[in-house]
């Protein structure tokens, strides 16, 4: 089976190893507070990096000069999408390491990026300069978890986050900004960008019960409410058409979660290891359902969007979801979607009481039957056609034994029907032949009655032919006085 270990640290943790890791496997992982989370990391989980990357870099405004600062500011997510990416060479310089800035034709501009800080500071300044060089933008996952962090100041030569750059820092209650910064802003200590219209980081420190997310917000970045283990709802407004990467990963109190009519798809790790997550409303403009983002919920039902045509590796991983309709618009359902759970070591396997609904000749009738290896879930057929394709599976959701004992009886089967076709042949054959040499025997009868009748009628034709020839011969008595008296 295609079992996978759970092993110890956080998802969000788990989610940041996508900037640096070359392994496009399922991975998983557990919190510690007993949390189960299935954490998938894939190509599709590439592609929504990419995807965070464009739409967290989109014009927001009309004003086109802080659409494209809005877009520098996630442009370091591109090292996140490319797993095959070469780690940065790093320099030490007193409490901290960076790396050389390439521009968007990957090329060194002279500016550098902070990756590493190992200080000590709760309310931290960061430099705007070190070994004389320009620090531009903060790495990839600089400063995530970092929990003794209380207050941290942006200098206004950043430009650039990394895609998990201070996430779920709990003790972080306030962002600051140094005045000229042309891209990031702090309003009331969270950190914004693109005038406004991009929410790049809530302080998780503040750990709110309540969220409203302001108006003319667009967009949420990846990792934006990450960790804040103490939100328990969040009103989202209208104008919002994007939510990050792992936006809302590890809001373990969140119960119920309303998506805008704005918002197309659900990223990856979205809603991941939101353990107390019971009701999520999406709207039918949702299109597609990213790796993991709803693993390790406590959903226990869910609808599909009219709309949705894939949902990704795990999306729906150990959840309490039983048994899930599947409409014929759902074209794409990756490795473990729905129905597995975690078992007690740890190891997410196919539950096997899990029903699908759905139609023969589905890409749900599909997911079913290919199940784990040789074990399918159970089936049950809600259309009323059936594809010879799919006839494979049933509703009664076969073990591998059952399926191979069928096998060996429809050998038999076979092997007795193709004899008992022989036989009828055989005996066909045989009345065919008794049939053709009756025939042949009447058509002798026939043949020889013909010939005697006519024999009979050349009989009956020579002796009609006799007397008139008899008469012929004999001369007429009138004629022969004639003749005699001319003689005399």
């Amino acid at each position: 089976m295609k079992n996978q270990k759970l092993s110890r640290g956080g998802a969000l943790l788990a989610a940041c190893l996508l900037a640096v890791s070359a392994v496009t496997v399922p991975v998983f992982a557990e919190e510690e507070s007993e949390t189960t989370a299935a954490v998938t990391e894939s190509i599709e989980t590439t592609d929504s990096a990419e995807s965070a990357d464009s739409a967290e870099s989109s014009d927001a405004t009309d004003e086109p000069d802080a659409a494209e600062e809005a877009a520098d500011a996630e442009d370091t997510e591109d090292a996140a999408a490319d797993p095959d990416s070469e780690e940065p060479e790093t320099f030490e310089s007193g409490e901290y390491s960076y790396s050389l800035h390439k521009n968007a034709e990957d090329e060194e501009d002279g500016s550098i990026v902070l990756e590493t800080y190992w200080g000590t500071e709760s309310v931290l300044e960061l430099p705007s300069e070190l070994d004389g060089k320009t620090v531009s933008a903060l790495g990839e996952s600089f400063m995530t978890e970092s929990h003794s962090l209380t207050e941290v100041t942006l200098p206004a030569t950043v430009t650039e986050l990394g895609a998990f750059t201070f996430a779920s820092c709990q003790g972080l209650t306030d962002y600051h900004v140094a005045e000229g910064n042309p891209v990031f802003e702090s309003r009331d200590g969270v950190l914004y960008a693109g005038d406004g219209t991009l929410l790049m980081r809530y302080p998780a420190g503040r750990q709110p019960t309540e969220m409203e997310v302001p108006e003319g917000v667009t967009e949420i970045g990846s990792v934006a409410f990450a960790g804040c283990t103490q939100l328990k709802s969040v009103k989202l407004p209208e104008s919002l058409v994007y939510i990050g990467v792992a936006a809302f990963t590890e809001c373990s109190s969140l119960t119920e979660f309303t998506v805008p009519s704005g918002v197309t798809e659900i990223e990856a790790f979205t809603f991941n290891s939101c353990t107390a997550l019971k009701t999520v409303n999406l709207p039918e403009t949702i299109t597609r359902i990213g790796n993991a983002a709803f693993a390790a919920t406590a959903l226990d039902s869910f609808e599909f969007p009219a709309s949705c045509v894939s949902v990704g590796q795990q999306a729906f991983a150990a959840t309490n979801i039983k048994e899930i309709t599947i409409p014929n618009t759902v074209v794409s359902l990756s490795y473990a979607a729905f129905g597995f759970i975690v078992n007690d070591g740890g190891m997410l396997v196919m539950d096997p009481d899990f029903v699908i609904y759905g139609e023969y000749g589905s890409e749900a009738a599909r997911y079913a039957q290919e199940g784990d290896e040789d074990e399918s879930f159970k089936f049950v057929n809600i259309g009323t056609t059936m594809s010879r394709a799919t006839t494979a599976t049933t509703e009664s959701g076969l073990s591998s034994g059952t399926k191979k004992i069928i096998k060996i009886a429809g050998i038999i089967a076979c092997a007795l029907l193709l004899a008992v076709i022989l036989l009828i042949a055989l005996l066909s054959g045989k009345k065919r032949g008794a049939a053709q040499d009756q025939k042949a025997a009447d058509a002798d009868d026939t043949d020889t009655n013909e010939t005697a009748e006519m024999t009979d009628a050349a009989a009956e034709s020579a002796a009609e032919a006799e007397p008139d020839a008899a008469d012929a011969a004999e001369p007429d008595p009138a004629s022969t006085e004639k003749e005699e008296s001319g003689d005399e």
